[in-house]
């Protein structure tokens, strides 16, 4: 009997590691401490995902797996830019391409959703609405706006870091994107008139 009741516990013991979840990316960030740096960009509300962007999906041999917590999604990479020839397509999303907004293109974060873009060589960043689907070129991570690559001051050759930034329905932000930023708040205030 004592034998069985170890096989059991040693069976029990061994699957059960099988199961237990990996934390090693989705650790959250440790709290910020410092200046909040503000980031302007796209107008970000809350819109449900469309629920074909939730599937894997393919285009030719590759095959794009979505991603399940876009919270924790953080890449570097290069970024491809489309210009005003994509302009007047329906993007994925059904919105019309504008190559003069702050919109991007990507290929496995559930749409739409949101990424805070930094230049890793110049410090700008900026927020872009992520409204349609590639494919990219393998050596790109996301596909941004002639618009958004300007304000960031970049070509395609430059470094980016994406970080993406989640919505919930009651309109708080989080993911990788919020760590160390605040959405910048617009005003349309005039200035006060100088002292002559």
């Amino acid at each position: 009997m004592k034998k069985y009741v170890c096989l059991l516990l040693l069976n029990l013991l061994l699957n059960g590691c099988q199961f237990l979840p990996t934390y090693h990316d989705e650790q959250p960030d440790p709290p910020f401490v410092g200046t909040l740096t503000e980031v302007s960009g796209a107008d970000i509300y809350y819109q449900p995902y469309v629920e074909t962007s939730l599937y894997d999906w393919q285009a030719g041999n590759r095959t794009f797996i979505i991603e399940k917590k876009p919270a924790y999604y953080s890449k570097i990479g290069k970024a491809a830019i489309f210009n005003s020839q994509k302009d007047g397509k329906v993007t994925f999303t059904g919105e019309i391409t504008n190559s003069a907004e702050f919109t991007a293109i990507h290929d496995t974060l559930p749409l739409p959703a949101y990424a805070r873009i930094t230049n890793i060589e110049n410090g700008r960043q900026l927020i872009v609405r992520i409204n349609d689907r590639g494919p990219l070129a393998e050596d790109k991570i996301i596909g941004i706006s002639e618009a958004a690559a300007f304000r960031l001051n970049m070509n395609e050759n430059s470094r980016i870091k994406v970080d993406a930034i989640v919505i919930s329905p009651d309109g708080s932000l989080s993911g990788k994107g919020m760590y160390g930023s605040k959405i910048a708040e617009l005003s349309f205030a005039l200035p006060q008139q100088p002292l002559l």
